[in-house]
């Protein structure tokens, strides 16, 4: 759909652990897949070194876990 309307969107598919990429991006999306991360804080800090400077970690749905507990000790 980004493709037909123009959009500047990139999607990458891949599991947590195996993101490998030599670019910096505007956000990363989690939907409905973080709470399955076993040591979020431990992702949410490797997954900054793929955000620009001004850049989001962005999760929707997951509010019915833990996880989000951990993310204002590391964003």
């Amino acid at each position: 759909r980004s493709k037909i309307k123009k959009y500047n969107i990139k999607t990458i598919l891949s599991s947590f652990q195996d993101l490998q990429v030599d670019e910096k991006f505007d956000a990363i999306l989690f939907y409905e897949c973080f709470h399955h991360e076993t040591k979020p804080w431990e992702l949410i800090i490797r997954l900054k070194k793929f955000l620009k400077p001004d850049g989001r970690i962005i999760l929707l749905n997951d509010s019915q876990t833990q996880s989000g507990q951990y993310l204002s000790q590391y964003l």
